[in-house]
């Protein structure tokens, strides 16, 4: 950065945010996915939007269980009356057992609530919950699967398309960790969601006691989870292992999405990357305030035809970011040196770049103003000056 004068006139500046390229933490993030069991992995910030890491999270995979995620946020927008009873049905029922669907263990005739089939869906991923919602919410499984790709366009989800809502392998039912990543975030802002996303264990109303996928495999393997809120897992053979989790950590808010653990059914692979990256962050990152508000970015020299005076640009908002706890934070910009002052204010644009030992993790564009000749004699030379 240029030498800032020693006496300046503040400007009003307008800050535009823009969002930032796909960004990684660092080159350590390199290390920790080469770590990873998982072939696929997004690990994402909402809150800074910035992208922890990414091990091919663009890469087509396909979600297993994670797609009932998407199930679960269709019936949440479409039903307003969490408390009404859905009556089982053989026909929802009908093909579960020979897929080796894994199931909650409704029999035809039991009458739960939407809310106990929510909760189904997501904590021990019960395709007999996940049938009934979509009859109940569509009339059918495959209008309810229309919905859910509708919903997918929505959110920008342009590497999904869904064949069920179950999950059941289809090798035209597929994602990326991304997508899955903005699905996440969309449905944690959804507070039935997040509750039922971060329960570990649920008793309906028809008296069945539900149990959250990862809360086992932390306790018997004893595996450590720092942050760690609440989690979708998926597996088919095809797919792997798969998880999607939310973590708050050191001020940060973790989306965690995995894909394609090619382990075998009984081994937590996947829990044990989600902590990994988890361990990663929470002994390395933490959230701090890399630009303070009405801070000075740079001074520039406003030359007018007779004399010129230095101008400081300051930022008008507070950044905070998710960075190494070690790192030396930068900030650059491309200010000119000097503008030549002319009889109207001009509004300028300076792209500003915040850097982490030397690595760009997030960039946003500044207006300034350079004023206008505030003299007459000066005015007239401009004037002249210009004309010809």
């Amino acid at each position: 950065m240029k030498k800032r004068g020693l006496f300046a006139a503040t400007l009003a500046a307008l800050l535009l945010l823009t969002k930032p390229s796909v960004i990684h933490a660092s080159e350590d993030a390199d290390a920790t996915a080469s770590a990873l069991y998982s072939q696929y992995a997004y690990v994402y910030d909402p809150s800074t939007d910035q992208v922890l890491l990414d091990k091919a999270g663009d890469q087509k995979m396909f979600p297993a269980s994670l797609t009932k995620m998407m199930t679960a946020m269709v019936v949440l927008d479409n039903n307003p009356d969490l408390s009404a009873t859905v009556t089982i049905t053989d026909e929802m029922l009908a093909g579960l057992y020979e897929a080796n669907a894994s199931v909650v263990g409704y029999s035809a005739g039991a009458t739960p609530t939407v809310l106990d089939l929510l909760y189904g869906t997501i904590l021990p991923s019960g395709a007999d919950a996940v049938n009934a919602l979509a009859f109940y919410t569509a009339g059918s499984v495959e209008a309810f699967v229309e919905m859910m790709n509708a919903k997918a366009a929505d959110l920008g989800m342009s590497g999904t398309h869904f064949v069920n809502p179950t999950g059941l392998h289809d090798d035209n039912h597929y994602s990326t960790c991304h997508d899955m990543a903005t699905l996440v975030e969309y449905a944690i802002q959804n507070e039935t969601f997040r509750t039922i996303f971060e329960t570990e264990t649920y008793t309906d109303t028809t008296g069945i006691t539900m149990e959250a996928t990862v809360l086992p495999y932390t306790q018997t393997n004893h595996i450590s989870m720092p942050g760690f809120l609440g989690d979708k897992t998926g597996y088919t053979l095809e797919a792997g292992h798969c998880m999607a989790s939310y973590s708050e950590l050191n001020g940060m808010n973790v989306i965690i999405i995995t894909a394609q653990g090619m382990t075998g059914m009984y081994e937590p692979s996947h829990v044990y990357d989600a902590s990994t990256i988890l361990t990663w962050l929470n002994d390395n990152y933490s959230r701090k305030t890399v630009l303070e508000n009405n801070a000075e970015l740079d001074t520039f020299t406003a030359s007018e035809v007779i004399g010129e005076k230095d101008v400081t640009v300051y930022s008008t908002e507070e950044i905070a970011l998710d960075v190494r706890n070690d790192a030396q934070i930068t900030v650059t910009n491309d200010i000119p040196d000097q503008i030549d002052v002319t009889n109207e204010k001009q509004v300028e644009t300076a792209n500003i770049s915040i850097l982490s030992n030397d690595e760009e993790i997030y960039s946003y564009t500044e207006q300034y103003t350079v004023p206008s000749s505030d003299d007459i004699f000066n005015k007239i030379l401009i004037f002249l000056r210009d004309l010809f």
